[in-house]
């Protein structure tokens, strides 16, 4: 090998390590810029999605914390309408709340006033609401048409639960400009540029140089055409950096001027070619001509003192050589120094991030100790390692001493074991959260020893490989109590109900029935309350409502809507007919409205009676009022013609007995002087005269008061009335005594006389109407011990009108005789089969 090639390939294997120094060390550069410019822009693009995502949750959850607290098992609409203004005084954004068919139920912070008419929700609004209306948690929606002028919106909406079986949710379309206003909070270099696109690629706010499309003006009067539809300006290319939003759908696109990393890049390059292209020169040169000058430079260290040279090279390669590395080791210094530069910058990033940190920390801090709700952290051994002051105030024990205290000192012993097991089942499975409920039997143990109801939530996260359990606990110890006392008042309400015999029923604003007691059921014709409808319209298509006169009543003329109105009204009387199966009754309703605090009518209670029974006894009352009189009135008539009778019999026989008596008397007075033989005949006619006139007297009282009655007793009384019966009218009669009439049972004597009369009545009905051959009359008891006394004949019967006739008292006469002792009278008689006339009297 000669020494050239020798020398030629001795400085190229001089010359390979500083190539291969001077490739990696442009690579590691341009990395370096590369890696720099896209963690710098990737920081940036982080801080503005940290702001947007921050700004667009303060507003979702605000909207849920607010709108959702209003609306527990029922909605107070007043309430939830100073919430939606609270809302809106608070960010300055409209609040609507709308059901599951978009429908709007309330609205606040329009321009239009309460009442007058919206105008509809926009498409990307309406998706956001039935997105809502789906999931529990805030639903954020893309850019839509302004609902106000001068800005466009995006809009947020929450679900509020159910009420009844309708849907509700609480939407908020947010000014697009709050989020421009968040994007100027955000540090960024003066020529980069910053985008926020919806899930639809449309720009909701810009910041930096405008883009050639001029979708800068996102957030104005009208969206902004897609991102996609063109790039940035041609001037000045930009790399794009895309982060995507947490809280809501959105992108944060962050365009950096490509020219910066470029000129780095290109100069790092260049740098690199020359020094390659130097080097490759160099080392050309050195193999065929650094030969010679080293033969010529050993000539000359041949005849020369070694070490006359050792101070400085004289080779001009090789000074060559060493100013090289001396420009290498100052390009390595220059380089260092621009590393040193960007770590500053990036030390400086990083302490602006954590003072934001803190900042967030501070806040969360606040939110923390503020909150009413008791929150507690706990590791995977269940021992607290954070709790915030509501925590300590509800468990009673100091802050302090809730830090490092095991999670069992607050759970009841007879829980402590079911708690464990469900903490490990919830920790293995790949559920993150459950939300705030409770269940009975769930309570807490309070440091002094006490048990409280709770309700709570629980949510597990990984922080630095260390699982931690989030707790909320509430104390629905007051709730409870309410409850409780709701409970017992609804128990006071229903007992009070039941108890009553009038039909009641309480309805609220709209004039649907909330209660109705027992009494109500049965007073309306139904089986059980099931079936009875709580809707008026549904109910006029059962019943009929009618007025006296019987002409139907309109549904505001109802009891129920007269209430509503204001009216109040007692003893007000309908009538009621069911068209299923043609039963009417009268009903007496009572009806007043149910005012609220304000004055305002929240309900109308009424009361009926079912005054039927009554009208049907005030009716027979008046029928009966009208025969006593027609009865007095043909008593005094038959009392002035006995008196007649009386008279006419006293004064045509037993008067004309006792004058003749008084002649004979005399007579024999004076024949005793003159002529004493005649005298005992005389006295023979006044003994007949006597003795008839006795007779005479005798059947007078009987008339009046049958002695045999008080002699003989009654069933030998009414054998003596059939006696006499048979002997003047030819009509067989036949006297039948049962049970302890068989041996002459005593009976009262106003008894005895009300049944003598009765017999002695129909007898002589059947003497002038029956036509019978026979008569039976029957004595005896029925099961209660009653006296039941029937008088059967064969004859022709009687027709309904026959009952009744006005001139016709006998038996009216024979019913009031025994109603007035307590009994009843039955007839029974067909025409042409007979009539049983059946007097039913207590046998005391």
């Amino acid at each position: 090998m000669t020494l050239d090639r020798y020398v030629a390939r001795l400085i190229g294997l001089s010359i390979l390590p500083m190539l291969l120094l001077a490739v990696w060390l442009g690579v590691w550069l341009i990395r370096d810029i590369q890696d720099d410019a896209s963690t710098r822009a990737h920081g940036i693009a982080e801080q503005v999605a940290t702001i947007v995502d921050r700004e667009v949750e303060s507003y979702a959850v605000t909207l849920k914390a607010v709108m959702v607290s209003a609306v527990d098992k029922d909605i107070d609409w007043r309430d939830l309408e100073l919430q939606a203004h609270s809302f809106h005084r608070a960010f300055d954004t409209p609040v609507l709340v709308v059901d599951d068919r978009l429908s709007t139920r309330l609205y606040t912070g329009f321009p239009a006033q309460p009442g007058a008419s919206l105008p509809p929700l926009s498409e990307t609004l309406r998706e956001t609401v039935q997105r809502a209306l789906q999931t529990s948690e805030p639903v954020v929606g893309n850019l839509s048409a302004a609902l106000q002028p001068g800005d466009a919106t995006f809009g947020i909406a929450v679900n509020m639960g159910s009420v009844d079986t309708t849907r509700l949710a609480a939407a908020a379309p947010v000014k697009a400009r709050s989020i421009r206003d968040a994007l100027e909070k955000a540090w960024m270099p003066e020529d980069w540029s910053v985008s926020v696109l919806d899930e639809q690629g449309t720009v909701v706010a810009h910041r930096g140089p405008d883009r050639g499309d001029a979708s800068a003006a996102a957030g104005a009067n009208a969206i902004a055409q897609p991102a996609g539809d063109s790039g940035f300006d041609t001037v000045i290319e930009r790399v794009e950096h895309r982060i995507g939003l947490t809280t809501a759908p959105w992108t944060v696109v962050l365009g950096v001027p490509s020219s910066q990393p470029r000129a780095l890049l290109a100069w790092a390059g260049m740098g690199l070619a020359l020094s390659i292209l130097f080097t490759t020169a160099v080392s050309a040169y050195a193999g065929r001509g650094v030969g010679r000058r080293l033969r010529r430079e050993l000539k000359t260290l041949e005849s020369a003192n070694p070490d006359s040279t050792a101070a400085e090279p004289r080779i001009d390669e090789v000074r060559t050589l060493h100013r090289r590395l001396l420009a290498m080791e100052a390009e390595r210094s220059r380089v260092e120094a621009d590393r040193r530069t960007v770590e500053t910058a990036l030390r400086t990033r990083l302490e602006h991030t954590a003072v934001e940190l803190r900042l967030s920390q501070t806040r969360l801090r606040g939110v923390f100790d503020s909150v009413s709700d008791a929150i507690i952290t706990t590791d995977e051994t269940q021992t607290i390692v954070m709790a915030n002051p509501a925590a300590a105030r509800m468990l009673r024990c100091p802050l302090p001493d809730l830090l490092g205290t095991s999670l069992d000192r607050f759970i009841p012993e007879h829980h402590r074991e079911h708690h464990r097991v469900q903490m490990r089942k919830f920790g293995a499975t790949a559920a993150r959260s459950v939300a705030m409920s409770h269940r009975p039997g769930v309570t807490g143990l309070r440091a002094d020893g006490t048990e409280f109801p709770v309700e709570a939530a629980i949510s597990c996260l990984d922080v630095n490989g260390q699982r931690l359990f989030n707790v909320i606990l509430r104390d629905i110890t007051d709730r409870e109590m309410a409850q409780e006392v709701l409970r017992a008042s609804k128990a006071t309400l229903d007992a009070a109900l039941a108890s009553m015999s009038d039909a009641v029923s309480i309805a609220d604003a709209s004039g649907r029935l909330i209660e109705i007691n027992g009494a109500f059921v049965r007073f309306h014709r139904y089986p059980d309350q099931a079936s009875v409808p709580r809707d008026a319209a549904e109910y006029s298509k059962l019943v009929d409502f009618c007025l006296a006169d019987g002409q139907p009543t309109p549904l505001h003329m109802w009891p129920t809507a007269r209430a509503l109105r204001g009216e109040t009204g007692s003893s007000v009387e309908y009538t009621l007919r069911r068209k299923d199966t043609g039963e009417s009754w009268v009903g007496s309703y009572s009806f007043a409205p149910i005012l609220g605090p304000d004055g305002h009518i929240t309900g109308a209670v009424a009361t009926a009676r079912d005054v039927t029974e009554l009208y049907r006894v005030r009716a027979e009352l008046v029928a009966s009022q009208a025969s006593l009189r027609r009865l007095l009135t043909a008593q005094d008539t038959v009392q002035e013609t006995e008196r007649k009778r009386i008279a006419r019999e006293l004064h045509d026989e037993l008067q004309q007995i006792l004058a003749a008596i008084r002649l004979d008397a005399s007579s024999a007075a004076a024949e005793l002087v003159s002529h004493p033989q005649g005298v005992p005949e005389l006295l023979s006619k006044i003994e007949e005269m006597a003795t008839s006139a006795i007779v005479s007297t005798r059947r007078i009282v009987n008339d009046l008061r049958p002695q045999m009655l008080e002699d003989l007793g009654l069933v030998p009384a009414l054998e003596a009335l059939a006696m006499r019966f048979s002997q003047r009218t030819h009509i067989a009669c036949q006297v039948q005594a049962r049970g302890r009439f068989q041996s002459d049972g005593e009976v009262p004597a106003a008894l005895s006389t009300c049944l003598y009369r009765v017999t002695q009545e129909a007898l002589n009905n059947v003497t002038k109407h029956a036509e019978a051959g026979l008569v039976v009359v029957q004595l005896g008891e029925d099961h209660e011990g009653s006296i039941v006394l029937s008088v059967t004949d064969d004859g022709v019967g009687l027709v309904p009108k026959d009952r009744r006739k006005p001139d016709s008292y006998g038996l009216l006469g024979v019913d009031e005789r025994v109603r007035a002792l307590g009994g009843r009278v039955l007839v029974d008689s067909r025409p042409g089969a007979g009539t049983t006339v059946q007097v039913v009297l207590p046998s005391k």
